[in-house]
């Protein structure tokens, strides 16, 4: 089996900072209340262009605070 299959393939030296740790493994939610499933999961965008760029509207997110993260 692929070593995802067993554990996360990163480790703590991976990340800058125990928020970007969090911000990347943490469990994020997929429903709201009622169930449904929320719009971020169902609107997907491309994220990389040719040989690894990454795309403008991946690039845009980036640039874009958020705070607290995913409600």
């Amino acid at each position: 089996p692929p070593p995802e299959a067993i554990s996360v393939p990163l480790t703590d030296d991976d990340f800058e900072s125990e928020a970007q740790r969090s911000a990347i493994l943490d469990p994020w939610r997929v429903t709201d209340a009622e169930g449904r499933v929320l719009p971020a999961w169902l609107d997907s965008i491309k994220v990389f262009e040719g040989k690894g760029r990454l795309s403008a509207h991946a690039r845009d997110l980036i640039a874009t605070p958020v705070s607290g993260g995913v409600a």
